[in-house]
């Protein structure tokens, strides 16, 4: 199920505050999604997804940002099967659902040459600009990216018929 209407709390019954509620594209971009972002009592961030304006299914539940940081520094390149085993036992979409959370707050970014990689950027400090009294907006989902949406071409070759080939018998 994917309701946010249940009680903020992870397994171990922590209680979470939602610092933020923001929306994103799925990796796919087929869909939008809304994402929480809060803090437990001690401080540590979590996220969670929301809700998906596709037909994919997730899980609500919050995951500790401690929890996923380093699965994201152990590999140079990374695909949704790299926090899977954060979210065993839950539709495989979540995984996926988290990384386009975290591709939307700048701690990832596609890889140019491999289709459905990403890799973690160091330096992004965007959880500093949570806990700001104040913080400066993230990127919406609605607002124009300098990125482009569709994969380069890999060559000159034209796709299907032939450029410049006759359609007569």
């Amino acid at each position: 199920m994917t309701d946010a209407n249940q009680p903020d709390t992870t397994p171990e019954t922590i209680t979470i505050t939602t610092l933020r509620t923001d929306q994103c594209p799925s990796l796919s971009g087929r869909s939008t999604l809304t994402y929480e972002l809060g803090n437990d009592p001690e401080g540590r961030l979590h996220l969670r997804v929301t809700h998906n304006t596709g037909k994919g299914h997730h899980n609500p539940s919050w995951v500790a940002y401690d929890a996923v940081e380093p699965l994201l520094m152990a590999a140079t390149t990374l695909s949704a099967s790299a926090l899977a085993k954060l979210f065993a036992g839950t539709s495989v979409n979540t995984a996926g659902f988290v990384m386009a959370v975290l591709k939307h707050l700048g701690v990832l970014q596609a890889v140019t040459d491999k289709r459905h990689a990403y890799q973690y950027v160091e330096g992004v400090d965007w959880k500093a600009r949570l806990q700001a009294p104040n913080p400066p907006a993230i990127q919406s989902a609605k607002e124009p990216t300098t990125q482009p949406t569709t994969r380069p071409v890999k060559d000159d070759k034209a796709r299907g018929k032939r450029a410049g080939a006759s359609t007569a018998p």
